[in-house]
């Protein structure tokens, strides 16, 4: 019988169409002169994203925005400010959208941060590996990756399903 190999399908599809959860991202990044550090996030729906940061040694000074790439081309950015630390909000539709820091000091520092709101991460920040806190016992952003695999999986093994089944 093959009807469990169609009804799995259907179910990880369901899982992997699932809207994003609230949730907290936190991390730690030391940033060199020169360098950045983004962290991409998807809102699937509209949605709020609040963040906060700060710098070590409090006397160095980070450029921060948060922006997107609209689908007419370049950056639009949505909040924006230099300094030592920083906390906000802003309200965002369907979307990218990127939390960025620059470190445009002579020296390194350290950027200590918390984003939190409905999205899920587009990939990992780099140069570090965000830590995250789900809330409420929601899924991780690899159990997304995780799903994402298991349907395209599914769906090779129904094609190959039906085409046996045609034979």
């Amino acid at each position: 019988m093959r009807a469990p190999g169609l009804l799995s399908f259907i179910v990880l599809l369901a899982l992997a169409a699932a809207p994003a959860a609230a949730r907290t991202v936190s991390d730690e990044v030391d940033l060199a002169p020169g360098r950045t550090h983004e962290l991409n996030v998807v809102a699937d729906e509209a949605a709020t994203i609040a963040w906060t940061w700060r710098v070590t040694p409090d006397t160095a000074t980070a450029t921060f925005d948060v922006h997107t790439h609209p689908s007419s081309g370049g950056v639009t950015v949505l909040r924006g400010a230099d300094g030592s630390e920083n906390q906000g909000s802003v309200s965002v539709g369907p979307g990218v959208y990127s939390l960025f820091w620059q470190d445009k000091d002579d020296a390194a520092f350290r950027v200590t941060y918390t984003a939190e709101g409905e999205f899920r991460l587009l990939g990992e920040p780099a140069p570090n590996r965000a830590r995250e806190r789900p809330d409420e016992g929601k899924d991780s952003p690899a159990a997304g990756l995780v799903a994402a695999v298991a349907v395209a999986t599914a769906s090779r093994a129904l094609r190959r399903e039906r085409a046996r089944a045609l034979e």
